[in-house]
């Protein structure tokens, strides 16, 4: 994943099935881990998934070229979107 340009006061990221999903993940479809954070990030757990959320470190953020790895689960899980 890849964000490009803008100035934010907080960022948090997220990959969801665009159908929803099971209340016992955060109830919003959480899917998929994040595997390589840059250094103004940081984990943060919703729900019961764990390295599914991603925010800032809790400053102003400046983007200019920031990328995540982030992994699918191995069973398809239909539709996705990063919110």
């Amino acid at each position: 994943m890849h964000l490009q340009g803008g100035e934010f006061e907080g960022i948090m990221v997220q990959c969801r099935l665009v159908s929803g999903g099971d209340i016992g993940y955060g109830g919003v479809g959480l899917v998929g881990r994040f595997r390589y954070l840059p250094s103004l990030f940081k984990y943060q757990q919703c729900g019961k998934l764990p390295y599914s959320t991603i925010v800032d470190k809790g400053r102003p953020v400046k983007l200019e070229n920031v990328s995540f790895v982030w992994s699918s689960p191995e069973e398809d899980s239909g539709d996705i979107r990063f919110v």
